[in-house]
C-alpha cells in the first residue's frame, strides 16, 4: 500500500480529485497533459476546470507514456498534467517526468486510479507528482462501487472546502447509457456525423456525474472500506499468476507487468486483429467478462493528431477481470487457448 497519510481527502471518484487540483490548486489556466489513451472521465475534468487538453502518445507495448512522448506534447501554455499507471503498472519514466515538469512549473498529478498498492525500485509510487488521486470505483483495484481519494504533498484543507460546495450526485441513468452507446460507437459508429453529436454533448449532460460532493458518512464508508486493500491486492497478483500459468504456451502475448505492479486485469497483446475479435466474440457468446480497455480517446474530443503508440495499443490490448472463481478463469483459458491455437497445430 501507498504510504499512510492524514492528508487524504475521499471523493466521490478520483475525476472529482483531478477536478478540484485544476480549479484550485493551479495559478493560471492553460493546458494540461494526459496521455492519448486515457480513460475518457479523466479528460472531462481538464474540461470543467476551464482548461485545454494537449494528448501525448504512449509506448506502444506498456501502454504507458514515456518521457519521450510526454515532453514532445509539453508547450509554453502547458500548466499541469495527469499521468496515469496503466493497468496498475508504474510509469518506468514517472521520475523523468516529474523532474521536466518541475523544471517547468508544471504542476504533476500522479494518476494512480488503478494502482493502489503498486510499486517500483525507481521511485515511491505516489509521490512523484505535486498530487496523486486513487480510485475505489468500479473495477479498480479496491471496488467500493464509488469513491477514491486526493493525497498531496502540500496541506489539501483548500481543496475539502471547494468539494463540499460541489453538488450533489445525480442519478447517474445520462452516464449508463453512454457507456453502452460508447462501446457500439467504437464498434460500428467510428466516423459518423452521431458520434460527434453524442461525444459532444456528453460534457454537458454528465457534468454531475463525474464533479459531486459525497457525504460524511459515504467518507467514512470508503475508509472502512480500505481496510481490506493489503488482502484485495494479494488476490489480485495470485490470480494474475493463475492466468499464466494455465496459458503459459502463450506467454509472449502476456502484457509485461513489471515487478511490484498491482494488475488491474489480466491483459495480453493480441497482434493478430482477428484471433483477438474471435476471442472477444466467443467470450461474449459464453457469457463471459471481456474488455479491450484502454483505446485511444483523442477521437471523443476531436483531435485528429496522430498517436501511432496508442493506437498500435489499443488494436492490441484484451484484458479479463482477476477476482473470479478458478472455474470462470479457466473457462476463459480455454477460450483464448483454442482460439490462439487454431491453424497452429
Amino acid at each position: 500500500m501507498e504510504k499512510k497519510t492524514d492528508n487524504r481527502l475521499f471523493v466521490g471518484r478520483a475525476a472529482v480529485g483531478i477536478y478540484l487540483i485544476l480549479k484550485h490548486a493551479v495559478e493560471k489556466t492553460g493546458t494540461v497533459i494526459v496521455p492519448a489513451n486515457i480513460c475518457y472521465a479523466g479528460v472531462y475534468p481538464v474540461l470543467y476546470a476551464g482548461m485545454r487538453v494537449r494528448f501525448c502518445d504512449v509506448d506502444p507495448v506498456s501502454g504507458n507514456a514515456t518521457a519521450e512522448t510526454f515532453s514532445s506534447a509539453a508547450g509554453h501554455d502547458t500548466v499541469a498534467a495527469v499521468v496515469p499507471h496503466m493497468y496498475g503498472n508504474p510509469v518506468g519514466d514517472l521520475a523523468e517526468i516529474a523532474s521536466f515538469c518541475s523544471e517547468r512549473g508544471i504542476l504533476l498529478i500522479e494518476d494512480c486510479a488503478s494502482a493502489m498498492g503498486a510499486e517500483t525500485n525507481r521511485y515511491a509510487l505516489g509521490e512523484q507528482g505535486d498530487y496523486a488521486v486513487y480510485s475505489t470505483g468500479y473495477s479498480k483495484t479496491v471496488d467500493l462501487g464509488f469513491g477514491g481519494y486526493v493525497v498531496g504533498k502540500n496541506d489539501i484543507l483548500g481543496l475539502e472546502t471547494a468539494e463540499k460546495l460541489l453538488p450533489r450526485r445525480s442519478g447517474g441513468r445520462e452516464l449508463a447509457l453512454f457507456s453502452k452507446l460508447y462501446r457500439v460507437l467504437r464498434n460500428e459508429g467510428r466516423g459518423t456525423k452521431l458520434e460527434r453529436v453524442i461525444y459532444d454533448e456528453l460534457q454537458n449532460a454528465c457534468r454531475d456525474e463525474f464533479i459531486f460532493s459525497i457525504s460524511d458518512t459515504e467518507r467514512a464508508f470508503l475508509r472502512k472500506g480500505l481496510e481490506n486493500a493489503d488482502a484485495v491486492i494479494r488476490l489480485r497478483r495470485e490470480a494474475l499468476k493463475y492466468y499464466e500459468k494455465v496459458l503459459v504456451q502463450h506467454s509472449a502475448a502476456f502484457y509485461p507487468f513489471s515487478e511490484g505492479a498491482v494488475p488491474w486485469r489480466f491483459c495480453m497483446l493480441i497482434s493478430d486483429s482477428e484471433k483477438k475479435s474471435a476471442i472477444i466474440r466467443r467470450c461474449l457468446a459464453e457469457g463471459l467478462p471481456v474488455s479491450d480497455w484502454y483505446p485511444n480517446v483523442t477521437c471523443l474530443f476531436g483531435d485528429e493528431g496522430d498517436y501511432p503508440g496508442a493506437d498500435l495499443h489499443e488494436t492490441q490490448i484484451i484484458n479479463f477481470p482477476l477476482l473470479l472463481s478458478d472455474g470462470e478463469k479457466d473457462r476463459i483459458c480455454s477460450v483464448i487457448n483454442e482460439v490462439l491455437n487454431e491453424n497452429n497445430a
